[in-house]
């Protein structure tokens, strides 16, 4: 069953990823944090099960209520959509009802209420946004993501019980043991814009489960009130507990980008002359004063540096007089036409976003692609905005 929602997520993921343009929601660095709700998978664990009461602890099944997580994050955005972080992670449920082996069947055997499992350690995780603004503006509000996570987790399974032969017979499942763990992220971020640059709500759900751990089933005589107290209990089997930890987790959180870029005061946005706009796939030859805006290889995402060159193009284009402003995306001839063709048109749709976020009219923008630099070509990984 977790095999088959792990691998469900990933293919989820992959295809996702390979139909949606790649432009980054996140660059730079972030922290985040999340608190949810957890559903513990039913565990069974039938290592060396025993047809008899003693040593009953060599077979076990337990269900969980509902439970919590918290988390935290720290990450980065490495632009063209992707982004890694670091997580730190607490997860705890408690037993619902559990059973003992006996007789053959968990049927027969002992049950018990009461006890918990708890789940803490640290994850990796590679994650992918999605930019949905190409399909309009209204969508900037709604960006999905998924990811995928290894790490290590330490798993305790706490006060789990079960006595039988009126109370004389003490089976003690607990222990703490450590798991190679991994998990599946699908989620979306909701901008805060408007309470602070960078903030976002984020909903996720995950998928975590851990490698088999390894803990203890004590069985043990204890003395009734009619026989003496001073007897020590006597331990009559120690035997391993293997139960499988996966769990389905849904979870409410915050995301803050510490470099987010500051919107622009209205009294900075002046308005310009208005063309009508047009998308263009030849080169032209430029004219009037030109900035470029540079990209790293196979990224659409602007970073500080492209930021800044868009500001000052901005700023000239106000203090010119300019009517329109000409926006030419560009790539080197790495890979095949057809993609450079799509990446050159994705810069040049990134910078015509943070001209019109910085107060140009879209109107004033004409977009165009220009004919691709030779494979390798740095300068050629960039975007023209002309005055005109």
């Amino acid at each position: 069953m977790r095999k088959a929602v792990w691998t469900t997520l990933v293919g989820a993921g992959v295809t996702l990823a390979a139909a949606a343009p790649a432009a980054a929601q996140v660059s730079g660095v972030y922290v985040g944090a999340g608190a949810g709700v957890q559903f513990l998978t039913e565990t069974i664990n039938r290592r060396n099960p025993s047809g008899q009461f003693i040593g009953q602890g060599r077979g076990l099944e337990a269900r969980f209520s509902p439970g919590v997580i918290v988390n935290a994050t720290l990450g980065y955005g490495l632009g063209g959509g992707f982004r890694a972080e670091i997580e730190g992670f607490y997860r705890s449920n408690s037993v619902n009802q559990a059973r003992l082996w006996g007789n053959g069947s968990f049927t027969n055997g002992s049950t018990a209420e009461g006890g918990r499992f708890q789940a803490y350690g640290a994850m990796v995780n590679a994650l992918y946004d999605f930019d949905l603004s190409p399909l309009g503006s209204g969508w900037r509000w709604f960006q999905p993501y998924v990811g995928v996570g290894i790490g290590y987790a330490y798993l305790d399974l706490q006060n789990l019980q079960f006595r039988t032969l009126q109370n004389q017979f003490v089976t003690t499942v607990s222990g703490t043991s450590s798991a190679f763990a991994y998990q599946g992220i699908i989620g979306a971020a909701f901008p805060l814009d408007g309470v602070a640059p960078g903030l976002a709500l984020t909903a996720e759900y995950r998928y975590f489960g851990t490698t088999t751990p390894a803990l203890r089933a004590v069985t043990q005589i204890v003395p009734t009130q009619n026989q003496n107290q001073n007897q020590r209990p006597f331990t009559l089997d120690t035997s391993k507990a293997s139960p499988g930890y996966g769990a389905h987790s849904l979870l409410i959180g915050l995301r803050y980008q510490i470099d987010a870029p500051r919107p622009v005061s209205p009294a900075a946005m002046q308005p310009l002359g208005f063309t009508p706009p047009v998308f263009r796939q030849q080169q032209f030859a430029p004219q009037g004063r030109s900035y470029a805006v540079l990209f790293a290889l196979n990224s659409a995402s602007l970073d500080a540096s492209a930021r800044g060159t868009i500001a000052e193009a901005v700023a000239a284009a106000r203090s010119f007089g300019s009517t329109s402003l000409d926006v030419v995306g560009q790539a080197d001839a790495t890979g095949n036409a057809a993609a450079n063709r799509s990446l050159a048109q994705r810069r040049a749709q990134a910078v015509v976003a943070e001209l019109t976020r910085q107060g140009i009219p879209r109107n004033a923008l004409r977009i165009s692609t220009a004919a691709s630099g030779m494979a390798g070509d740095a300068s050629a990984r960039r975007v023209d905005i002309t005055l005109n």
